[in-house]
């Protein structure tokens, strides 16, 4: 499940090989696209993943948004504090 969020999230494909468990793709829209099971292991997976160019605004920007908000969030508590105080 993780992945399909981080193929959502970068809007790239995830190609995923495992040992054990599934191994598989995801479409940069989190929709599976060919998966192999944990007990087909004599079988190979064979996909063409689409490459795709630009970055998504959580790639450019990161966390700061929230980092930020934490931050005004913070410092409003104090100063309403202090006034009642």
């Amino acid at each position: 499940m993780m992945g399909r969020v981080r193929a959502i999230e970068n809007r790239r494909w995830l190609v995923r090989s495992v040992n054990k468990g599934v191994a598989g793709t995801v479409n940069d829209l989190g929709q599976p696209v060919r998966t192999l099971a944990s007990g087909e292991q004599t079988q190979a997976l064979s996909v063409r993943p689409k490459l795709l160019t630009g970055r998504t605004v959580f790639n450019r920007v990161g966390d700061w948004p929230a980092l930020l908000l934490a931050l005004g969030m913070i410092g409003y508590a104090v100063r309403v504090d202090r006034r009642e105080g």
